[in-house]
């Protein structure tokens, strides 16, 4: 008999061996008794036990649209600070003050959670790249700042890179998923 072993990549591939008899050994039992997938099986949600959350800041810029401003911050117990500029859709130079302003909150559990999955998916913590961005044509550049096991990431793009995208799209959609109550104090956020 052959025994199984299950190899796990976290986040990044599967490998299993599954337990054969060796007399009735055929190309299709083998496929099934080694497999390999690259990608995390769907519907499961994996959380890096390792990774150690501090803090998230998020900017965006201004494009030649109507580009919301945002300046978000998260910290590790889930408090969120938020402070958005949101221009009106049909005059792009007049901001629409019913979404716009200072605003504060707390995370539900299951928000977090989809965000530290989203930040550890992207690569985040191994992105650093400023010096090889193009920071020139008509679109909103979006910073992140990352506090995570006691370092300090630092990302900037116009043109994001892949891996980046969802987080970053997940992150523009923040004032809509939460309860914010608008506050009049002014925050500053670290650039």
């Amino acid at each position: 008999m052959r025994y199984a072993f299950l190899i796990t990549f976290t986040l990044l591939a599967q490998l299993t061996f599954g337990k054969v008899n060796s007399s009735k050994v055929n190309s299709t039992t083998e496929k099934q008794a080694l497999g390999f997938t690259f990608g995390p099986p769907e519907n499961k949600t994996f959380i890096d036990s390792t990774f150690n959350f501090t803090k998230l800041i998020f900017h965006t810029s201004t494009c030649y649209g109507n580009c919301p401003v945002m300046h978000l911050e998260i910290s590790e117990d889930r408090t969120v600070k938020f402070s958005g500029n949101y221009f009106k859709d049909e005059n792009f130079y007049e901001i629409d003050s019913a979404r716009s302003g200072n605003f504060t909150g707390q995370l539900p559990e299951e928000i977090y959670n989809e965000l530290i999955e989203l930040i550890i998916q992207s690569n985040l913590p191994t992105e650093n790249n400023t010096s090889e961005n193009i920071l020139c044509c008509d679109g909103a550049v979006k910073t992140i700042i990352l506090y995570q096991n006691g370092v300090r990431k630092y990302y900037k793009a116009m043109f994001e890179a892949k891996p980046m995208k969802e987080l970053i799209s997940y992150l523009y959609t923040f004032p809509e998923k939460l309860e914010l109550t608008a506050v009049d104090e002014n925050f500053r956020f670290e650039k």
